[in-house]
């Protein structure tokens, strides 16, 4: 009997450590990926992959060592150091291996569990990034974050027997990729989901 799954949500991993760790899914290219997954016969889907959209009002703190402004996130990886490294996503920023000297418009995990964003190098305060972050909330632009989960959540849905639903459910939980032009900031993309067959 065949486990029908659908792969959603995905993040690319680069880390050989965190590879045998997080990824689920390995590609002929020799690409690893983090994804999220839709079972056709349990009707669960499983989220690895977490999104938390900023407003300005998380517990932020400044960080002297980084010079940058950092939260703590829930259910973010942050195992053995590891946290430092894996792959995260956002609207506004780019995201680098964790680094002391972390440059303007990136962003990066920690050992704490924390996400830390360098804003204009510090610049301008805290409460100016915190009202910009805010601003960004109610222009219906927000500050997204996508980051791998510690925990995995199941998420359980009635039977799916048509595509038109899926797809319309695929937009919550899609391949992310994020393009940049001009200096502009980055872009999220949505790409159509994948269908594998796993025998058990």
């Amino acid at each position: 009997m065949e486990d029908r799954k659908i792969f959603l949500g995905s993040l690319e991993i680069n880390n050989n450590i965190l590879k045998n760790r997080l990824c689920n899914s390995f590609e002929e290219d020799g690409k690893s990926y983090i994804r999220d997954e839709y079972s056709f016969d349990k009707n669960i889907i499983i989220k690895r992959i977490g999104k938390n959209i900023l407003t300005g009002n998380e517990r932020w703190r400044y960080d002297e060592n980084t010079n940058t402004y950092a939260y703590f996130q829930e259910n973010k990886f942050n195992e053995d150091d590891l946290g430092k490294y894996d792959t995260m996503l956002c609207t506004h920023f780019r995201w680098q291996p964790y680094s002391t000297k972390i440059e303007e418009s990136m962003f990066q995990g920690n050992d704490n569990g924390e996400i830390m964003f360098n804003f204009y190098n510090n610049c301008k305060g805290l409460d100016y990034f915190k009202k910009w972050l805010n601003k960004q909330f109610l222009k219906g632009k927000p500050v997204e974050v996508y980051f791998a989960m510690q925990f995995p959540v199941l998420i359980k849905k009635e039977n799916i027997y048509n595509w038109c639903y899926l797809n319309k459910l695929n937009r919550e939980f899609s391949n992310i990729s994020v393009t940049s032009s001009d200096g502009l900031p980055p872009i999220l993309n949505m790409a159509n989901p994948r269908i594998i067959s796993r025998k058990k």
